[in-house]
């Protein structure tokens, strides 16, 4: 005799795993009903579709599409001058981000002496409250970043 306990979906690595009916399925939290329907058989209409793109992509293969070399195992190789072309890219793509990075860092050192001959000039010491606290911002604050770069 078996009781209800056996029809039940088994987590344990050492027995068989049933399949579940749709009821059970449906009762699932979601992510155990993801686990399960990743091992399900997928639909006849999903089937078809795979078969239809690995056609395409064995008769892309078979074509020799793109000049690219291929490995037994099937995963793709660039020739070498793409693979210099890509060291190339790389190279230029972090000698542009250095130049940003240096060119941020002198913009900054540019406002700020800016800053320091509006601070020194006499007719931003008669200004109000504000500008007293976004000069002393710029006095002591901003030097102390500057230094870090």
């Amino acid at each position: 005799m078996s009781s209800k306990s056996d029809n039940k979906l088994s987590t344990c690595g050492n027995r068989r795993r049933t399949s579940a009916t749709k009821e059970d399925v449906k009762r699932m939290c979601p992510q155990q009903r993801a686990r399960y329907l990743a091992y399900e058989e997928p639909p006849k209409e999903a089937k078809t579709w795979m078969a239809m793109s690995r056609q395409r992509v064995s008769a892309w293969e078979s074509s020799g599409a793109g000049g690219k070399r291929h490995t037994t195992v099937g995963h793709h190789h660039c020739d070498e001058r793409d693979e210099e072309e890509k060291k190339r890219q790389d190279l230029i793509i972090g000698q542009l981000k250095a130049a940003e990075a240096r060119n941020r860092v002198r913009q900054m050192r540019l406002q700020y002496r800016s800053m320091r001959v509006r601070i020194s000039s006499p007719s931003f010491c008669s200004k109000t409250a504000p500008y007293s606290i976004y000069a002393y911002i710029y006095i002591y604050i901003v030097p102390f970043i500057l230094t870090i770069f």
